[in-house]
């Protein structure tokens, strides 16, 4: 099983053997191992410092179909963005694209018979990308798990509602004071759940914020789109729309969640502690 400290070793060994700055990144071209080199480019420095790559970098790697790439590929010299001539390994198991490995080689150090280090370093890099996917694959279905059970809320009589908290704390590493709040719709910024909604993890001294929603009520449709109420009625209709339902666990974490169904107009809530039973509402 290889380390990622394995992964940096071969990589610090495989620029000092070429004498060419090496850097490995992810799909989203976010840098995760690099060497130490004195003369490197500009499209280097942005990636390590920066975290972004220029746009014309992007359209190259797409023009040239980098991540489809069986092999190494040399890719050519850009002088408007700063980038030198480089060697692009691309990162991958047999189904999955996991990342870049690049080889900066702007005076042609490297030959065709050097290409083989390439690629062993990128199958290192490749043993450590896939394996930290699948444990983050694994994570998400027990996180999902453990929120469905939560919104169920269906075996709160026998304390198993708390113990599906404090599991969901400990896989997440969130302190004892935190709340989970359920949105639906779904927004942005959180865990993606069935049925069109997201979790989103609040510290405490922050307080959740309802969820921003537009009532879909024709009166509500014509008076944004500027026009008159529908049958001439000049009374404006009164819409509002509530923040998602409430429950809590102990146990070193909440959990917000609707009641049931959100409708557009309003939800409903209810509270209860684990390891006593819930009271009806």
């Amino acid at each position: 099983m290889t380390e990622p400290s394995v992964v940096q070793a071969a990589v610090d060994a495989l620029a000092a053997d070429l004498g060419c700055p090496v850097l490995v990144e992810d799909p989203r071209h976010q840098p995760l191992w690099w060497s130490v080199h004195e003369s490197v480019d500009e499209v280097r420095m942005r990636t390590i410092l920066q975290r972004m790559v220029a746009p014309e970098t992007a359209a190259l790697i797409r023009r040239l179909r980098l991540a489809h790439a069986t092999g190494p590929v040399r890719t050519p010299e850009i002088r408007e963005i700063g980038m030198r001539e480089r060697w692009c390994v691309p990162i991958r198991t047999v189904d999955d694209h996991l990342g870049y490995l690049w080889v900066e080689d702007g005076d042609g150090r490297v030959g065709a018979d050097l290409l083989p280090r390439l690629r062993d370093c990128a199958e290192l890099a490749a043993d450590v990308l896939a394996r930290a996917k699948a444990a983050r694959a694994g994570q998400a279905l027990r996180r999902s798990a453990l929120l469905d059970r939560l919104l169920r809320g269906d075996t709160v009589a026998d304390g198993a509602d708390g113990a599906a908290a404090r599991e969901l704390a400990a896989l997440e590493h969130l302190p004892h004071d935190v709340t989970v709040v359920v949105r639906a719709p779904a927004q942005a910024g959180g865990w993606q759940l069935p049925g069109d909604m997201s979790a989103h993890v609040w510290h405490r001294g922050r307080r959740p914020r309802p969820a921003a929603r537009r009532c879909r009520s024709p009166g509500c449709v014509r008076r944004r789109a500027g026009l008159p109420p529908p049958g001439g009625r000049s009374r404006r209709a009164r819409c509002s729309t509530g923040p998602a339902g409430t429950r809590s666990a102990r146990g070193g974490l909440s959990s917000r969640r609707p009641s049931r169904s959100p409708s557009p107009r309003s939800t409903r809530a209810r509270r209860f502690w684990p390891g006593a039973r819930a009271p009806t509402s």
